[in-house]
Formats: C-alpha cells, sequence, structure tokens
C-alpha cells in the first residue's frame, strides 16, 4: 500500500545537487501530507518496492553528485527520508487548535529560571506559523544546515587523504 501511494519520485531537474535533494524533501514532504496514514506504517525493512526504491535513488543520485564520501551516502539518504517520515508523523499528531497556540503555552507554561534559553525563543516569530505548528520549517531549516554541512565537508578523496 505504502509503495503504491508514495507514486514516483520527481525528476532530476539539473537544478544541481542541493536543489534536487530540497525538491525530493519537498515532495516527500507534500507525499505525507497527502497521505497521512503513511507514516504510521511501521518500517519493517529497507526500500523494496518499485516506488520505495525509485523514491531512494532520486535522493540518492543528486547526495552522490556532492562530493560526500560514497559510505555516507546510504546514512544520509536514510537520515533525510527518516527525519521528513518522523516530522511528518509529529505534524500529523499536532492538534491544529493547540498547535496554533504552541508558543504561547511554551511562554506562559516554562519558568524562565529553570529554562532560560527555551523561554527566550518561545516567544520567536513563526513559531505558531502554520496548521501543522511549525513544523514545515523545522524540516527545511533542519534540511538545510545538513546540506550546509556537506557543501563545506571537504571532498570524499581529500577527507580520506587527511585520515
Amino acid at each position: 500500500m505504502v509503495d503504491a501511494a508514495s507514486g514516483r519520485p520527481p525528476a532530476a531537474t539539473g537544478a544541481g545537487w542541493r536543489a534536487e535533494v530540497e525538491g525530493w524533501v519537498d515532495a516527500l514532504w507534500a507525499t505525507y501530507c497527502s497521505h497521512p496514514w503513511m507514516v504510521r506504517v511501521p518500517t519493517v525493512s529497507a526500500p523494496v518496492g518499485p516506488n520505495e526504491l525509485a523514491w531512494f535513488e532520486a535522493l540518492l543520485s543528486p547526495l552522490a553528485r556532492s562530493g560526500a564520501d560514497r559510505g555516507e551516502l546510504i546514512p544520509l539518504a536514510t537520515f533525510i527520508s527518516g527525519a521528513v517520515r518522523d516530522l511528518a508523523r509529529i505534524a500529523t499528531e499536532l492538534d491544529p487548535v493547540g498547535a496554533a497556540s504552541y508558543g504561547r503555552v511554551l511562554t506562559e507554561r516554562l519558568d524562565p529560571g529553570n529554562f532560560p534559553t527555551l523561554c527566550a525563543l518561545a516567544g520567536e516569530p513563526g513559531l505558531d506559523e502554520g496548521e501543522d505548528g511549525a513544523v514545515a520549517p523545522i524540516v527545511a531549516c533542519g534540511i538545510a544546515r545538513l546540506l550546509d554541512g556537506i557543501e563545506k565537508a571537504p571532498p570524499a578523496t581529500e577527507a580520506k587523504g587527511n585520515r
């Protein structure tokens, strides 16, 4: 069922590896938003269905062009897909009414003496945007920082020479 519902991944755009990864993330997020039950199906194996394998390949291909070490590609792809899936699960579990007041709830209930950093951040703009309790921006932020790290890492051949 999950394989059939996931459909085919987005086609490569030629816009560069990073843009393709971001497009892949956006497309997977949209798939989970369209079929929220998918995030509740247990993961019992590596991708095996034709669509699941196509999605994994569509992520591995731009990551392979990123300069990441060959041995890092499957772990990176697994991490990215797992992060998107779990954050989509969280977004489906948030009560839309409660999610819209997430920052206010934190501000009202936290003791600044015990949680000073969290209290200071609870009033940040954008925390309560969106029906999903601002989960989509969390995905975008996390993926952006991960891809920043991949871009800044030395090419795999240089990294191996320095070990």
